[in-house]
């Protein structure tokens, strides 16, 4: 029996089911139309986010939440996408930069892409063609690789490139250099490193300079040219090694976490590279180098002894120096390393390598020791003293901020139409990686320029200080006992020492210090007293703390001067800033 509602809506008799069985029929028709609409909707929109989530991304950001991937992916795609639609036209013919070309077929660049980074390291054949202002074009047989270790270099569609030419074949004297991508915001840093270093003069330097880069003939914007420093380098900077001492890291090292070698620690960490067939192999020399560093802090002089008879310390101090003018604490524990043993000397001598001037975030700073050689040089008073004294030669010389500044809007002037013309601009800060507006490149040059300006402020500033203090710990028997503090960064260089006297003046007076005495000539003055002339150098001290930070150490000097008489004492210290040479004096206290 059929059941039947009864309602005033509703006819008596009236099929309700089949009336309820139309209506579900077509809500689902509506889902399902709308599904065939929405689904695939949501599928873009599912790969569009996946595709901005899985944007290369750096070790700071490597375990971010999925919704912060698609933030940072949009953020840098966007650019990019706005960089390539207001990009300036490339122009070849117009540039004022070298132009260099990259052929390789399309199968041996899908190769070297396979299966980055690893697939990026095997070379595959292609061609070297060069265009470069007063010199003849040439089309060179070469090998081709990306190359570098941050991803910087290889993840996105520009790449850093090894190019070795074949076999009989150089250019400029190499066969073996690099085209790498410079990685900072400006774009210029990465080659005015090794600009100011060869102006400043009494460094190992590679070749470096900016080009224009086109690969199968289609714009792929700046790079720097780098030299190799192998075999061919000795020879073109008329070096004697037989051996190169390479401290590095590849990609391995930064994204598997892979434990990192002290540098200056142990010999593990070296790669000995011969300079010329049957070369030695040998780490001895570095082995050398590493046994003596743990003496620095307890015997200063023999490790002074020991150091330069193993280490070419003058080079290394002046290459001190232009980091911490530069403001790189690139060169550190575990990369960006490179020594050889000279032949003429033998002794281990640096060389410049990725200094990225400028690169570090923070202008404040002096004694900069990222590794372990730096932190034992700079535990001896008279390295420091040297050190900084070729800072402020170069900053009131080859290295002033003048100089640097034109040199750098130079720059900025040789590489204008290349960047504008360039989509994209990956820098990194902060073991992260951005990507820089085309709007933003002009106002990064000014930015540089008043780094530089800032930094060279800073050392001045810091060089320019004295901080003496002295005071008298008390007399007995015409012996009297004083400690002088020095805490700034310059040294001071202590000329006089002025008596002062209620009674007879002896004619001399003797200075000891550490159980070594000095007797010397006292003058008597009209006043009454006497000036004795003296010549000690003093500086503050450091120590390398449980952190490996170096930090200054509050520890006197302490001398104990016997005048022979209970009523002459030392009232005043005249003496100069070692490095400046201004004049300075520091009265004795007295309790």
């Amino acid at each position: 029996m059929r059941t039947v509602f009864s309602s005033s809506a509703i006819p008596e008799g009236f099929d309700t089911g089949h009336i309820l069985s139309l209506r579900w029929k077509r809500r689902v028709k509506r889902v399902a139309i709308t599904g065939i609409f929405f689904i695939p909707l949501a599928w873009i929109a599912f790969l569009g986010a996946d595709y901005l989530a899985r944007t290369p991304r750096e070790r700071k950001l490597a375990r971010i939440g999925y919704w912060d991937q698609i933030i940072y992916g949009a953020r840098f795609n966007a650019i990019y996408a706005w960089n390539w639609l207001t990009a300036e036209q490339d122009d070849p013919k117009g540039s004022a930069l070298p132009v260099m070309e990259l052929y390789i077929r399309t199968e041996r660049l899908k190769a070297l892409k396979a299966h980055l980074p690893e697939s990026g390291r095997i070379y595959q054949p292609g061609l070297f063609k060069v265009r470069r202002k007063g010199e003849p074009n040439s089309v060179l047989g070469a090998n081709l690789r990306f190359r570098g270790d941050s991803m910087n270099h290889w993840a996105f569609p520009q790449k850093s490139w090894r190019v070795k030419l074949k076999r009989g074949s150089r250019y400029l004297g190499m066969r073996q250099f690099n085209l790498y991508l410079p990685r900072t915001k400006s774009q210029i840093p990465d080659f005015l490193g090794y600009r100011l270093a060869e102006n400043m003069g009494g460094l190992e330097v590679p070749k470096a300079f900016p080009i224009h880069l086109r690969v199968n003939r289609q714009f792929d914007g700046v790079r720097v040219f780098l030299e190799q420093v192998n075999e061919d380098f000795f020879l073109n900077h008329n070096l004697s090694a037989d051996r190169l001492f390479v401290g590095d890291i590849d990609f391995k090292d930064v994204y598997a976490y892979h434990d990192r070698e002290f540098l200056f620690e142990s010999v593990k960490g070296w790669e000995v590279v011969p300079t010329k067939k049957g070369g030695d192999t040998s780490v001895a020399p570095m082995q050398a180098l590493l046994e003596v560093l743990p003496i620095a802090a307890n015997e200063p002089e023999r490790f002074k002894t020991a150091i330069e008879k193993v280490l070419d310390v003058q080079t290394t101090l002046r290459y001190m120096a232009y980091l911490e003018i530069v403001g790189s604490i690139h060169a550190d524990e575990t990369h960006n390393q490179r020594y050889f043993f000279d032949l003429r000397t033998q002794k281990l001598k640096p060389i410049v390598w990725d200094p990225v001037a400028y690169y570090r975030e923070k202008i404040d700073g002096i004694d900069f020791a990222p590794n372990g050689l730096f932190q034992a040089l700079l535990q001896i008073p008279e390295y420091r003293e040297e050190k900084n004294r070729c800072v402020w030669e170069a900053i009131h010389g080859a290295l002033s901020p003048g100089r640097v500044a034109q040199l750098i809007e130079d720059s900025a002037d040789s590489v204008r139409k290349e960047i504008l013309a360039s989509p994209q601009k990956v820098y990194t800060f902060r073991a992260n990686l951005d990507m820089m507006p085309n709007s933003e490149w002009e106002s990064s040059v000014h930015e540089l320029v008043e780094k530089s300006r800032a930094r060279s402020e800073v050392l001045r500033s810091a060089l320019r200080k004295i901080s003496i203090s002295a005071e008298s710990k008390g007399s007995h028997g015409g012996v009297e006992d004083v400690h002088i503090m020095v805490g700034a960064d310059a040294g001071f260089e202590a000329r006089e020492l002025v008596f002062d006297s209620t009674g007879s003046v002896p004619t001399s007076v003797v200075v000891e210090e550490d159980g070594v005495a000095k007797r010397i000539l006292c003058v008597p003055v009209e006043k009454g007293g006497c000036v004795a002339r003296f010549d000690r150098f003093l500086s503050s001290k450091r120590r390398v703390d449980k952190n490996d930070d170096l930090i200054r150490e509050s520890r006197p000097y302490r001398w104990s001067i016997r005048t022979g008489s209970s009523s002459l004492r030392l009232r005043f210290i005249r003496g100069v800033n070692t490095i400046t040479k201004e004049p300075h004096g520091v009265e004795v206290k007295r309790g």
